[in-house]
């Protein structure tokens, strides 16, 4: 029963990296149809770099299938979670050193795929033991 849950926990995590990865396209092409070529670069950037930091939550999080203490579990998690937001600042700075973005555009794109990671509890039913 246990196990089943972890794979389902795990598949809707993943499940959710799509959705960042639709909502990432869907900015670039809003940020095309309202600017440019450029912006909509820019936007898709800006949603990769979240969807990327995000991926590796992921990874960490459910990378181990099987039951584990509730305190590996928290572990997980603010680990996860503390190394997804440095991943993302550091993409975020060299998306903005080495590439010609727009910033507006950029932050669009970013911020569509976070409200994503921040719906994620509201779009996937959670499994009670």
């Amino acid at each position: 029963m246990l196990q089943h849950i972890a794979k389902t926990n795990r598949r809707n995590a993943f499940r959710f990296i799509g959705w960042q990865l639709i909502v990432s396209f869907l900015a670039a092409t809003l940020s095309w149809l309202i600017s440019d070529a450029h912006g909509a670069l820019s936007a898709l950037m800006g949603g990769l770099v979240n969807t990327t930091s995000c991926l590796y939550f992921a990874h960490r999080v459910f990378a181990r299938s099987g039951v584990k203490a509730a305190r590996q579990v928290a572990g997980d998690f603010y680990k996860g979670e503390a190394m997804r937001i440095v991943i993302a600042v550091v993409l975020m700075v060299l998306v903005i050193k080495l590439l010609n973005v727009t910033m507006l555009a950029t932050l669009f794109g970013f911020a569509a795929a976070q409200l994503v990671f921040w719906g994620a509890p509201l779009i996937f039913k959670t499994n009670k033991v």
